[in-house]
């Protein structure tokens, strides 16, 4: 199908041929002389395998070269796929962008395989070639997830799940069952695993990131508090226990073996382990009157070097990526306490509101802070120690992580069990994701 454009003084032809099971169907897009087609969708995006009803991550590619499109207006180019996708995917055309999206509702056909065939005056052929592999469901389904995107695993204290947040799409493309009152959890990008903390039933429930399903479940030796952090090499996990109180539960991993114990004293809550594997940092809630303590654990011999005198009511912990910089949300106080690591000693105190999660961006520039009783997050410069911005989001925000690319941010609502997105380049609210009731997600949630 053809239609004239008076923009364009000479007409050529994109010809996209989708095939699938024998079926064949025609694009044909009016264009000018010389014609370039690349994907700008995400890396393997044209290549990705799904569970039926659930959506596609959508396939773009951008028509450039000396073709021109006029984006101020309309396309008047008419584009379509007939029988060749799945079926509830589509492709369309407009502004100079080719997309295939959409939900597939059936899997009769799949794999589906399609091909882009250009051909423009004085241009050699081009072939693009990409396929939609759809299963019936996650059983047998093999590597779900795509190894290059980024998925945000959203524990749901109140309804024993976790959302799985595909974050290119922003959507929730499965919720997986875990054990009771899951509240903190910990990723490890060397094993591509999820560690679920499930405060209630004391146990962790250990998610392969390539399938989507939860592969173990580690009893803990004490009652769980709730948090934790894990090695980078994932051998072993740190868990703060409740009962009894004021210990840090070492575990081996492979084994599922308590290893060691390590007494850091009072009502330990937040835990973040350095990225070179090397120190623990717990904090440790005292009283009303005294104050709270940072105690530092050396991972070599599981021993305290030393313990941090700081504010009250300390919640969550994140270290700068280059280990020398410890930020601490001090709730009591309103505010959040830098240390400096090689000191071990606060180096400034920047005032919030109620810190109650922090996120530190890739790249070390940036700490993200939720503040529940603001309903904001404050966003640090890390070279200045001051607030650059403040973004207002949902109702008692509360677990807080950065995509590993830094583009986006995600921060939890326990009270509208919601996932709010932050496009961190505008600092704006650009997608609220229902999730299930009162998502916590304390600690590091987003993996790649």
């Amino acid at each position: 199908m053809k239609k004239s454009f008076p923009l364009y003084p000479t007409i050529f032809i994109i010809i996209a041929v989708i095939i699938s099971s024998c079926k064949r169907s025609n694009i044909i897009v009016p264009t000018s002389t010389c014609i370039q087609v690349e994907l700008s969708s995400p890396a393997h995006t044209d290549s990705q395998t799904v569970v039926l009803n659930s959506p596609i991550i959508p396939i773009t590619y951008i028509v450039s070269g000396t073709a021109t499109f006029d984006t101020t207006a309309t396309d008047t180019i008419s584009v379509s796929i007939l029988g060749s996708l799945p079926t509830g995917v589509t492709g369309t055309f407009s502004h100079g962008t080719f997309t295939i999206s959409g939900t597939p509702t059936s899997s009769v056909g799949s794999p589906f395989m399609y091909r882009l065939s250009i051909t423009g005056s004085n241009c050699a052929n081009t072939n693009i070639v990409g396929s939609i592999t759809v299963h019936d469901s996650t059983s047998g389904a093999g590597n779900i997830t795509d190894s290059t995107i980024a998925y945000a695993y959203i524990p749901n204290a109140y309804d024993n799940t976790v959302s799985i947040v595909n974050t290119v799409t922003d959507s929730v493309v499965a919720t997986i069952p875990v054990g009771r009152l899951p509240y903190g959890e910990a990723v490890c990008t060397s094993t591509k695993t999820v560690y679920i903390v499930n405060a209630s039933s004391s146990t962790i429930s250990v998610i392969s990131k390539a399938t989507n399903t939860v592969t173990r479940t580690l009893t803990l030796p004490n009652a769980a508090a709730g948090t934790m952090a894990v090695s980078p090499d994932g051998t072993k996990i740190y868990v703060v226990s409740a009962s009894p109180k004021g210990m840090v539960d070492v575990i081996n991993t492979a084994t599922n073996a308590l290893i060691d114990t390590v007494f850091v004293g009072g009502n330990p809550l937040a835990i973040a382990i350095s990225p070179d594997g090397s120190k623990v940092y717990v904090g440790n809630n005292l009283n009303e009157t005294t104050p709270s303590t940072v105690s530092v654990i050396n991972t070599a011999t599981d021993t305290i070097t030393t313990a941090i005198p700081i504010g009250k009511t300390l919640y969550n912990i994140v270290v700068s990526p280059d280990g020398s910089k410890v930020y601490v949300g001090v709730m009591g106080d309103g505010a959040v306490d830098v240390i400096n690591a090689a000191t071990n000693t606060i180096s400034a105190a920047i005032t919030t509101n109620a810190p109650i999660a922090l996120a530190m961006s890739p790249d070390g520039s940036k700490v993200y802070v939720s503040n529940t009783d603001l309903g904001t997050v404050s966003v640090i410069n890390t070279t200045t120690n001051t607030i650059g911005s403040t973004i207002h989001v949902g109702n008692d925000p509360f677990g807080i992580s950065v995509t590993p690319d830094g583009s986006k941010v995600y921060v939890t609502s326990i009270i509208d069990n919601t996932a709010s997105v932050i496009n961190t380049t505008t600092n704006t609210v650009i997608k609220t994701i229902p999730v299930g009731e009162n998502p916590y997600a304390l600690g590091n949630f987003i993996i790649q």
